[in-house]
């Protein structure tokens, strides 16, 4: 649980926590206690700077209390406090209390009643323990002439929401015709997931899931690409569903298959890529990828042939390193993430794709601390993939956010599958 509180400059800070707390454990058990200090800037483009500090705690399955008086560091006027259990075990919480210069701080109110109603309006419980497909009928009235579905994640990996969504993209595929799985990973690995569950009947399925994001490394994941690659095997190569990565973490995938082609067309498109892949100033990395995308263009003109896939990688390498470098404004990840996903959904005219990511990048209304959300509203900034995509394919998207009370996780780690 967290509790946030915006503190008056002028004030000197004295900042009391208490609370009383247990664990499901009887002994040898810890809960650990976090303090953000974070001295924001005024200006929504730049970094506030943090300062954090951990103090562990020893509990059991006795109630016991913690108290403790702070002194607030100038000029770091919010505060942010995490009470975290350090083992896999439950905690309870309770008389969570926070004084400032003995002044008790009144909660947050994060919905009006407004909100609550709307909000329990558009929740749908699901039942895991009866899932299966027909649960999600509803579905249907929300996603006709959709393009696209997002589905997206309170936590990644969790066991209970990737049964759902499961559930969810069998019936998309079987029902609505839906061909592509975008997933929150880098768009080169992905490819090639991609031509391992189409080419590759035996180890196909482990070979696609080593090219996910560890978090994406679960069980279930393995299941449903097990149900793709026997689903596509009497389908013809256009009804075939294609696995597709929307995301820049890094750069070898992308590098490697410009290389290869390079090496098969272009020798002073290869020198450039060879400098690239040495060069690690970022002005000197961009001037490259200039270069880079300047020759493409230009094979692409001489041979008078389309090479989209390598233009588009090309495009990949400079969203690299710009969101590498950091020096992409606030949703710049998101806004590469949004476009490239627009790129896959105009590769051709029947394609109807199913996004997977977190629910802070498929959200359409950006949730962010007490007091940033005006000044983002106030000057119109989007900083997710959802607001993004409303921009490039208005009304073509469909958005699902999961939330869960509890969830387990299970990850691959070495081959190994682990509760």
């Amino acid at each position: 649980m967290t509790n946030t509180i915006q503190i008056d400059e002028s004030e000197t800070s004295n900042i009391e926590i208490e609370f009383r707390y247990k664990t499901s454990k009887s002994k040898n058990d810890s809960v650990a206690i976090l303090l953000h200090n974070i001295f924001p800037t005024q200006d929504i483009n730049q970094k506030s700077q943090y300062l954090t500090d951990e103090i562990n705690l020893p509990c059991d399955d006795k109630w016991s209390t913690y108290h403790n008086v702070i002194a607030g560091r100038k000029g770091y006027k919010i505060y942010s406090f995490a009470v975290e259990n350090k083992s896999t075990e439950r905690i309870w919480l309770d008389d969570f209390r926070i004084s400032i210069n003995g002044k008790q701080c009144k909660k947050y109110v994060f919905f009006s009643e407004k909100d609550y109603q709307k909000l329990q309006s558009e929740i749908e419980p699901i039942d895991i323990v009866q899932l299966n497909e027909h649960q999600f009928e509803s579905l249907s009235k929300g996603i006709q002439d959709k393009k696209l579905v997002t589905l997206g994640e309170s936590t990644h990996g969790t066991k209970e929401v990737n049964l759902i969504k499961n559930a969810i993209i069998k019936q998309l595929v079987k029902k609505h015709n839906f061909n592509y799985i975008i997933f929150e990973g880098n768009m080169g690995s992905l490819e090639d997931a991609n031509n391992f569950l189409l080419n590759d009947p035996i180890n196909g399925v482990e070979k696609a899931l080593s090219k996910l994001f560890a978090v994406f490394q679960t069980k279930e994941v393995e299941e449903l690409f097990t149900w793709i690659q026997k689903y596509n095997i009497s389908k013809p190569l256009r009804d075939k569903i294609q696995l597709k990565g929307c995301d820049i973490q890094d750069e070898i995938d992308v590098l490697d298959k410009l290389m290869k082609f390079a090496k098969r067309t272009d020798s002073d498109l290869e020198s450039l890529l060879s400098l690239f892949s040495k060069e690690y100033k970022v002005p000197e990395r961009l001037d490259l990828i200039m270069k880079i995308k300047n020759r493409l263009a230009k094979i692409e003109a001489n041979n008078n042939k389309i090479y989209r896939n390598e233009i588009q990688y090309g495009n990949l390498l400079e969203q690299f390193v710009i969101k590498d470098a950091n020096i992409g404004l606030p949703g710049y990840r998101d806004s590469c993430m949004a476009s490239n996903i627009k790129w896959i959904l105009d590769s051709g005219p029947k394609i109807k794709a199913i996004f997977w990511a977190h629910n802070i990048h498929v959200q359409k209304q950006f949730v962010a601390a007490p007091g940033m959300n005006d000044e983002v509203k106030s000057k119109g900034i989007k900083l997710t993939t959802g607001q993004f995509l409303d921009d490039l394919i208005p009304s073509q998207q469909f958005v699902v956010g999961f939330a869960l009370n509890e969830g387990t996780y299970r990850a691959k780690i070495d081959l190994t599958f682990v509760n």
